[in-house]
């Protein structure tokens, strides 16, 4: 009797912990029923950095009082040689924490629109992307060596999205109408008023810029990625946000380009003082020599960035074929009266390149910017005065040289 009381009591006593493990699960399903994740966001500012947007993760869990922010698009300007670290590729990036009313705070006094839009999610899915955030907000993850064009505040929510849904396809598989459109002329969609930094950007970025992009690829942008998150499904075809809402309007006026001194106005300037040179030789000499020194100096910061630079986008920039590094040698040579048989061909050379850039226009595999247009025509224009108008053959020298002795 005894021994059948101690059964019946162990059996008890394990059918109490198994509902307590059971209630326990339910009750830990049950609380992520009530929490929301979802994407926010914010349009474009005025500062450089935010001139394409930013996308954050808002979590609201109301019966914990959690209404959280994660950040990915957090640099501290205080960091040693900021600027440096950040042209070579070597600036960290952080991913920061705030609350819900520390953001709207922030954007509010900036006069930017924000939206949200809430995923369509389990209890197991939003489980898994708040450990996911939380993993990557732990001290030793919190830094990440930024890319911008593949891995910035708006991919690193890509990726943790779709590993949060483990469907790696949940965003290329959207059904979408985009132009074929390569990672630069995205960026041009955002600079219609910024023509210096849309020169600066075409200047600085190379080839892997000219990749025309997948639906994936175009999310590093934050309007592609809210977009792209309002177009795809999840795998049950259940669409992947199941609600989107404003939360603040952009009330400032529309940007209106009143600057008249453009890239392209000042180049075209440039080109008319160049023909002046035809005319005017003493002014062709020190109009050549600064023009060339610039190229110059143009094309090493071009090299460094290219080559010294983690940036892939950076790399393999074909503006070198006309910002040419050598100018910062040969610029001597272009404000000389008479100049060697090797200028001449130097310079000649460099003519032709820039003949045959304006030839291919729109047919390169690189892009350029508008603007370099009337460039390319200084560099056809000075190239004929230094190799044409200025060469005097070795002969010729000699005989000059003769003459002027019999008459001394």
């Amino acid at each position: 009797m005894l021994f059948e009381v101690t059964f019946a009591e162990m059996i008890r006593r394990l059918l109490l912990v198994a509902s307590i493990l059971l209630s326990s699960i339910f009750l830990k399903a049950e609380s992520y029923r009530n929490v929301s994740v979802s994407l926010l966001t914010v349009s474009p500012g005025t500062e450089l950095y935010s001139l394409f947007g930013h996308s954050a993760i808002r979590i609201q869990d109301p019966l914990h009082g959690i209404d959280d922010v994660y950040n990915f698009g957090t640099f501290d300007f205080d960091t040693p040689n900021f600027g440096l670290k950040f042209v070579s590729g070597r600036l960290d990036y952080m991913l920061a924490l705030n609350t819900f009313s520390q953001v709207y705070q922030s954007y509010l006094w900036e006069e930017r629109a924000m939206t949200e839009q809430i995923l369509n999610l389990t209890s197991d899915q939003k489980k898994k992307i708040i450990s996911l955030l939380e993993e990557n907000y732990r001290p030793e993850n919190r830094f990440y060596r930024y890319a911008f064009l593949d891995d910035n505040c708006a991919t690193r929510i890509r990726d943790v999205i779709e590993e949060g849904l483990s469907d790696s396809t949940v965003f290329s598989s959207a059904k979408t109408s985009y132009a074929q459109l390569s990672y630069r002329q995205l960026l041009k969609q955002f600079l219609t008023n910024y023509p210096w930094v849309d020169l600066g950007i075409d200047l600085a970025i190379g080839l892997p810029s000219d990749k025309v992009t997948n639906n994936r690829e175009k999310m590093f942008l934050p309007e592609y990625m809210k977009q792209l998150v309002e177009a795809s499904s999840l795998k049950n075809g259940e669409k992947l946000a199941i609600q989107s809402r404003s939360l603040l309007t952009d009330i400032k006026e529309p940007f209106e380009t009143v600057n008249f001194i453009t890239p392209i106005s000042i180049f075209f300037a440039i080109l008319t003082l160049s023909l002046i040179g035809f005319s005017a030789k003493q002014f062709s000499r020190i109009f050549s020599a600064i023009f060339y020194f610039s190229l110059g100096l143009l094309g090493i910061v071009l090299t460094l960035t290219s080559f010294a630079t983690d940036h892939d986008a950076l790399r393999n920039n074909l503006n070198l074929l006309w910002a040419l590094p050598f100018n910062i040698i040969m610029f001597r040579a272009a404000g000389k009266k008479a100049i060697s048989k090797f200028s001449r061909y130097y310079f000649f050379s460099v003519g032709i390149i820039a003949l045959l850039l304006l030839a291919l226009w729109g047919n390169f595999p690189q892009q350029f910017n508008n603007s370099i247009i009337p460039i390319l025509l200084t560099i056809v224009v000075t190239s004929i005065q230094i190799s044409i108008q200025r060469y005097v053959p070795l002969k010729e020298k000699g005989t000059a040289i003769k003459k002027k002795k019999m008459f001394v």
